[in-house]
């Protein structure tokens, strides 16, 4: 027999259960299948415990939950050391209320009769002093239908221009019946038939103007406010041109056609006047302004 040096190789081989079952030869009795399993706990105590039953396994999930609240109080207190600021404690059973969002500046508040703020104390008659026409402007928004004792720049606006409007109306049909009855030489019948065409024109930049106008309303955007009072402004700009070409139509030529027609033309250009200024200020001061009916100084 040949010795060996080599301590000898133990022959207690253990299997599982089902491994067993597959080979009868085997030893598989109860203690060697106990050991067995007391191998496989510790090789994994955590995972047989968790995946026991009844008790273990609740005490195995209040176990988990501890170690999460943990994790995440760790987290929270770093968090706020970085920012400097004591952590909430999590048993404090209130939820951290976020710091409030502070609102924009408020708009002007309006007043009871919904004037904004920045044109309190404004009246009519210091509107009409900024015009080129105060004494006209005054007398023709003293007839401004209004039981209010304050109005909207913008409705203001659109009267002015509506008034003239009546005024070229009058002098277009003036014109017109000056045309039928065939009164004047030639020179004064082809202008005539000239301011025809432009007072015709004329009327169709403040009936524009006057629609723009009567559409638009306080609060819209400021931008397309903008372009809307820009435009009629060039509207009353032009119908003012169309006024003047007439006129200059008539120069040179003295008779009674002339006398008739500008005794009544004349009336309508400072309205026209009137509307600029007024579309002008709209333009920079805003839809939302409102002035006191007030025709003279406080």
């Amino acid at each position: 027999m040949v010795s060996s040096s080599h301590p000898p190789i133990s022959t207690d081989v253990h299997y599982s259960k089902v491994g067993a079952t597959s080979f009868p030869s085997l030893d598989t009795s109860s203690d060697k299948i106990r050991s067995t399993g007391r191998n496989a706990v510790q090789s994994n105590k955590f995972g047989s415990f968790c995946a026991g039953h009844g008790g273990r396994a609740i005490f195995c999930a209040l176990a988990v939950l501890v170690v999460c609240l943990v994790v995440v109080l760790l987290m929270q207190v770093k968090v706020h050391q970085s920012k400097g600021t004591p952590p909430t404690p999590l048993w404090s059973g209130t939820t951290p209320v976020p710091p409030p969002i502070m609102p924009p500046s408020p708009a002007p508040e309006p007043s009871q009769h919904g004037v904004s703020n920045r044109s309190q104390g404004l009246s009519v008659f210091s509107l009409c002093n900024s015009t080129d026409q105060s004494k006209l402007c005054l007398e023709v928004l003293s007839d401004f239908p209004s039981s209010q004792p304050v109005v909207s720049l913008l409705d203001l606006t659109t009267f002015v221009a509506g008034r003239a409007l009546a005024k070229l109306n009058e002098t277009y049909a003036l014109a017109m019946n000056l045309s039928r009855s065939g009164e004047g030489n030639q020179h004064e019948k082809a202008a005539l038939q000239d301011c025809l065409e432009l007072f015709d024109e004329a009327r169709d930049g403040l009936v524009d103007s006057i629609d723009k106008l009567s559409h638009m309303k306080a609060g819209e955007d400021p931008k397309l406010a903008q372009k809307d009072v820009m435009d009629v402004r060039v509207w009353l700009s032009a119908s003012n041109t169309q006024q003047d070409t007439c006129w200059e139509g008539f120069d040179g030529i003295k008779g009674k056609i002339k006398d008739k027609l500008l005794q009544s033309g004349n009336l309508v250009a400072p309205r026209i006047s009137i509307g600029l200024d007024l579309a002008q200020i709209l333009q920079e001061v805003g839809l939302s302004t409102y002035y006191k009916m007030q025709f003279s100084a406080p």
